[in-house]
């Protein structure tokens, strides 16, 4: 990334903050406030989750993106979810004490660090040699659940291992 749009991207992450921008872009969606995406190039450039979107559909081949980036059927629950998550929005409030941030939570009568997880994907194993277990060694080392897929790869007792807690389970019934 130029060290012109890194810069402008930077900018445009302390505007985005900003309680002024956000009136004017409620006010008017589509007018000269409205922000312009550009894509990030590396993952410490990312402003939000959706970003790594961008970087994953250049990073993998072209089924191993198909896999991730598709829901089943005709992608209706995957379209349906995008559009909710547009309904909500976190609100920057600048100028307040954050010494002592803290984003527990419970979900489940089950204490989580962050209100953040890694969902279910299946057979892990087409992306990385190791799996699940990978993806569970990152989720220890950031604190975080991890959600196996009914399709994993790797036996849920070594994930769990790896992981240093159970996992959550994503259990799809078959129909017998």
């Amino acid at each position: 990334m130029s060290h012109h749009l890194s810069a402008r991207r930077k900018f445009l992450r302390f505007l985005a903050a900003s309680p002024l921008a956000a009136q004017a872009l409620a006010q008017n969606p589509t007018g000269p406030y409205a922000p312009t995406y550009i894509a990030p190039t590396a993952p410490k450039d990312a402003l939000d989750v959706m970003d790594f979107e961008a970087l994953a559909r250049k990073a993998l081949p072209p089924a191993h993106w198909g896999y991730m980036a598709t829901g089943v059927d005709d992608d209706l629950t995957l379209q349906m979810n995008r559009e909710a998550f547009h309904h909500y929005q976190l609100r920057a409030r600048r100028l307040v004490d954050v010494a002592t941030i803290d984003l527990k939570t419970e979900v489940l009568g089950v204490p989580w660090d962050m209100p953040i997880y890694i969902s279910a994907v299946g057979s892990q194993r087409a992306f990385h040699p190791q799996g699940e277990v990978a993806t569970a060694r990152a989720a220890k080392a950031k604190k975080t659940m991890q959600m196996l897929s009914t399709t994993t790869s790797i036996a849920v007792e070594e994930v769990a291992k790896a992981l240093g807690t159970p996992p959550w389970y994503q259990l799809y019934m078959p129909p017998s």
